[in-house]
């Protein structure tokens, strides 16, 4: 029979370069780190999805350079217009235009409150 031991005695171990196959995991309440959950699953034991968390603190971004002016303006959006109907020729003009959407919505939006609410 395996001795038991909880997931972070079993961490504390693998981290140690020792082997756990002697061992039982019994999973308790205490969350995983996500770096210490593939240390795990490495080692073939199954890990709890809902005990895994991920500390965006620890990611290192020093290696990842800024985009420049330029890069930024190359950028295009995602234009996703589920509840528009439109015609496949103004999709595609608007998906290659650098018109705006949100002010252009905006804008369309007020001229018609204007031209056919308020001055009514």
């Amino acid at each position: 029979m395996k001795k038991k031991i909880n997931q972070k005695e079993a961490i504390k171990k693998l981290k140690t370069g020792e082997k756990i196959d002697l061992f039982e995991i019994e999973f308790n309440d205490e969350a995983i780190e996500v770096l210490e959950a593939v240390l795990l699953e490495k080692n073939n034991i199954e890990v709890p999805k809902e005990l895994v968390y991920y500390d965006d603190d620890i990611i290192d971004y020093s290696d990842d350079p800024e985009l420049t002016e330029e890069e930024l303006k190359q950028l295009k959006p995602v234009i996703h217009i589920p509840v528009i109907p439109l015609q496949k020729e103004v999709k595609e003009w608007l998906l290659n235009s650098d018109i705006d959407l949100m002010k252009l919505a905006s804008e369309l939006l007020e001229n018609y409150y204007y031209d056919n609410v308020k001055n009514k």
